[in-house]
């Protein structure tokens, strides 16, 4: 649903939200997800008040945060940057969860250093945000855990391949 707004800018992109505003009460998070990038794509923080009063679960708030980093709310980037250097995995996780659903390979040494965490969650997450970026830095980065046992590994092979090279 998002590739229609690819190629559209200025005002051809402003009326887009319009059409995704009924995708905002779906029970379908996919939809959800979608409307709350629409928003975010288009640069209409005026509808942010309709977004906030649809949140229903965590995949939700996680959609938010990313729309409003996608509208420059430098605050939603500050907590998810300190997420990343926490002590608790959970919050290592959803820093992961943003910066990989960011998909924007600046925000590549957030993820990085997660990849040594002592918790296997952390660590699949983080490859999977690495995943998400695409980044060819990924590759070396991620050397060590293709003999990871957990979940990990399978992640580094996910990564492998968005960036297009062979297992």
């Amino acid at each position: 649903a998002l590739a229609v707004l690819a190629p559209l800018e200025g005002d051809e992109l402003g009326a887009v939200p319009e059409a995704f505003e009924a995708h905002l009460a779906s029970s379908s998070d996919e939809e959800r997800r979608d409307a709350v990038m629409a928003f975010a794509l288009a640069g209409d923080g005026t509808r942010l008040d309709r977004i906030l009063s649809v949140r229903r679960d965590e995949q939700d708030v996680l959609n938010l945060d990313v729309a409003l980093a996608l509208l420059g709310h430098r605050p939603t980037l500050d907590t998810y940057k300190a997420h990343a250097a926490a002590t608790g995995p959970v919050e290592k996780e959803r820093a992961a969860q943003f910066f990989g659903a960011l998909g924007q390979p600046q925000y590549f040494g957030q993820v990085a250093p997660l990849l040594a965490d002592a918790h296997p969650s952390v660590r699949a997450a983080a490859c999977d945000a690495l995943a998400e970026m695409g980044d060819p830095r990924a590759l070396v980065a991620m050397s060590g855990l293709t003999s990871d046992p957990d979940p990990t590994a399978r992640a580094a092979v996910r990564v492998r391949s968005r960036c297009g090279v062979d297992r």
